[in-house]
């Protein structure tokens, strides 16, 4: 009858871009107005017949699938009574649309897992049919989906692999092109010189033109290589995308079949909750007709027969139980919204509460240093040291014994002949009353271990606090500066010794979220500006790793690591600018599930450098920390102003997991790579993390 070129490809992988350059070559692919019409998901248009999509769309819908279905067409598919009617639609539409063409073609994606039935068609009209396949990697195609439809990636990567698999099925034998999308794009010529060989068209100045112009390489928004694929698919799906022509040409392959497509079953339920979602519209649907149905069989039934007014009585009846049903549900929806309402304003007073009391007590604490100042002041004054005088007379000297009465005369000397400053308070009533209110005070700490988190803080806190100098807080992480800000300066006071330990004794405490949180310097800088910062900086590749088995054991991660990392950006997207707009603003998703974003430090310690004198840091790497820890200790207890101790070293919160995918540490590797090379310049030393 004539000639066929169909174009075969998955979604999203340029055939409609390669369909518009056999049209350029003199294809004929239906007249203009029955093309579907361009939208924003193709600005440059889909190149699809509208008439042949529709038949396809009615075909996938009378076998419950749609574009995006995973499972498998039923065995026995092609027999389907309803697809054989639609068979004939095809097969009348080709001799009503192409039957005058001496070469036609078409495309849509569908046709992949439809051609069974095009042979057919073919075979019956005696149509010659060339085939024309496009490649684009399985990860770019599942990223366009993704973006458009939100298909997950594994669900877009297994749906290619889908495609491609019936297409390797169904065209052994036949005449056939395969062309690589990223070769279409970037070879655009020598493609169309491949096309034309393989059609027997000829090319011209004024078709290259127009072929050069239809193809927009701007529009081409991702471009993977195959170890990317490999991080995120099976290694079939790898191996099909670069030896697909290899796995056309051969008789059979036991891995690239149907048969074998099944795996995803047990990979994913994506499908099952897809159809549980079509299920659950369905009987919606069902049940709203059933309702539309009784109403309207009782209107006949009251019509045609008085007899069946008791059932009709009983409809009504049972119509209006289901009435005081959701009349009684929504008199609960209120009670329970007058109850949230009730706890959400009872919250908002205790946290009005809390605030007062921290105000309350904030100032209670400023009087106290008020009152030991201006006790001070008044004990330097002349009428005091005379009270002071005669105080020590009547206890000294008219009350006390002998020895007393001697340190009377003692005093006596060495305060009018020698004239030595006096450091005896004990007959002093205003520095007794001084030291009563030092011992209601609180104390901030000394010294604060910042982070980074999974870098050895539990171990290195636990060490020091064996010191006997060294005092620990209620807690090891108090998350003041991050979390728990709003809690006030008391509470935070309150986490630590008072003043009634012994004046050499130094405590801390060490919360690593602090050196990653933005708003935290300045918040430290602000109360504490002459506290020492201790920090253990460790690999980013293995903190990442480290980090993400802590979620997954204790956060609920649910996602592999390389998905985690790969989900990242999406997951903190806006969350920078969120703490710089709100001062008071916390968030779990950038607390918890910042694997990469932690790891680059330097951008981190410049914000604790713009701030705090670099004497007042101390920077240690987690390897060379745990390679040799007397020495660093040493090193700490040295910058803390402490005497050397002998510490009981023992390994904290150290968790068990399978090695890191190799090819995923050298893409972290390249990750990381100019991060830590502006850390090394900023810290002026270099670590072993290459």
């Amino acid at each position: 009858m004539n000639k066929a070129i169909i174009i075969l490809g998955m979604h999203r992988s340029g055939t409609s871009m390669l369909m518009r350059t056999l049209n350029n070559l003199g294809v004929y692919i239906g007249r203009e107005e029955d093309l579907l019409a361009i939208n924003e998901d193709n600005p440059e248009g889909f190149w699809e017949h509208s008439g042949i999509v529709e038949i396809h769309e009615n075909i996938l819908t009378e076998l419950n699938h749609r574009w995006d279905s995973l499972a498998p067409l039923p065995i026995d598919w092609l027999d389907n009574s309803k697809v054989q009617k639609y068979k004939l639609e095809l097969i009348n539409l080709v001799k009503r649309e192409f039957g005058s063409m001496s070469v036609w073609g078409f495309k849509d994606p569908r046709t992949c897992i439809l051609l069974p039935l095009w042979k057919e068609i073919f075979e019956n009209l005696g149509i010659e049919a060339s085939y024309i396949i496009t490649l684009r990697n399985p990860l770019d195609v599942a990223e366009s989906l993704y973006k458009r439809n939100g298909i997950n990636l594994k669900s877009g990567i297994t749906l290619w692999y889908y495609h491609m698999i019936n297409v390797t099925e169904n065209l052994k034998g036949c005449n056939k092109l395969v062309l690589y999308y990223d070769s279409i794009v970037e070879e655009t010529l020598e493609s169309a010189e491949k096309i034309a060989t393989f059609t027997g068209f000829e090319l011209n100045n004024e078709i290259e033109i127009k072929i050069r112009e239809s193809i927009k390489t701007e529009l081409r928004h991702s471009k993977s290589s195959v170890a990317e694929l490999s991080l995120l698919s099976e290694e079939k799906i790898a191996y099909l995308y670069t030896n697909f022509v290899e796995v056309l040409e051969s008789q059979r392959s036991e891995m690239h079949n149907i048969e074998s497509y099944n795996f995803y079953y047990k990979l994913f339920q994506i499908e099952e909750l897809n159809n549980q979602d079509q299920l659950n519209k369905q009987e919606i649907e069902e049940l709203f007709n059933r309702i539309q149905q009784n109403k309207h069989s009782m209107e006949e039934l009251l019509e045609l027969n008085q007899e069946n007014s008791q059932l009709v009585q009983d409809l009504l009846k049972q119509d209006q139980l289901n009435k005081q049903t959701i009349a009684e549900l929504s008199n609960k929806d209120q009670s329970n919204k007058q109850l949230i309402d009730d706890l959400i304003k009872e919250n908002l007073e205790n946290r009005q509460l809390i605030q007062d009391l921290n105000k309350s007590l904030t100032e209670a604490s400023q009087s106290m240093d008020q009152a030991m100042v201006q006790s001070i002041a008044l004990a330097h004054t002349k009428l005091f040291k005379c009270v002071h005088f005669i105080y020590r007379l009547k206890h000294q000297l008219f009350k006390g014994n002998f020895k007393t009465q001697r340190n009377f005369f003692d005093w006596i000397y060495r305060k009018l002949i020698r004239r030595e400053p006096n450091h005896d308070h004990r007959y002093n009533p205003i520095f007794q009353i001084i030291n009563i209110l030092e011992k209601k005070k609180k104390t901030e700490p000394d010294f604060l271990i910042i982070g980074a988190q999974k870098a050895g803080t539990t171990s290195l806190y636990h060490y020091l606090v064996q010191h006997p100098l060294i005092d620990s807080a209620v807690t090891k992480e108090v998350h003041f500066f991050d979390v728990n800000y709003d809690k006030g300066v008391q509470w935070y006071r309150d986490q630590f010794p008072s003043f009634q330990t012994k004046s050499d004794h130094l405590t801390g405490e060490a919360t690593p979220y602090y050196i990653f949180h933005p708003n935290v310097p300045k918040r430290i800088y602000e109360m504490m500006p002459r506290t020492k910062i201790i920090i253990l900086l460790r690999n980013p590749i293995d903190r990442a790793y480290s980090h993400y088995h802590h979620a997954v054991r204790n956060l609920g991660e649910v996602v592999g690591f390389e998905e985690a990392i790969h989900m990242e950006e999406e997951r903190l997207a806006g969350e920078f600018e969120r703490f710089q707009s709100n001062s008071n603003y916390n968030s779990e998703i950038f607390q918890h599930y910042s694997y990469l974003k932690r790891g680059i430090y330097v951008d981190q310690l410049k914000l604790w450098f713009d701030l705090f004198p670099k004497h007042q840091i101390l920077i240690l790497n987690y390897e060379s920390f745990f390679g040799d820890l007397p020495k660093s200790m040493k090193a700490i207890t040295d910058f803390l102003g402490v005497p050397e101790f002998e510490f009981q070293y023992e390994s904290l919160n150290k968790g068990e997991y399978e090695p890191m995918n190799p090819k995923t540490r050298e893409h972290l590797r390249k990750y990381f790579y100019p991060h830590n090379q502006k850390l090394f310049r900023l810290l002026g030393q270099r670590y072993d993390w290459d």
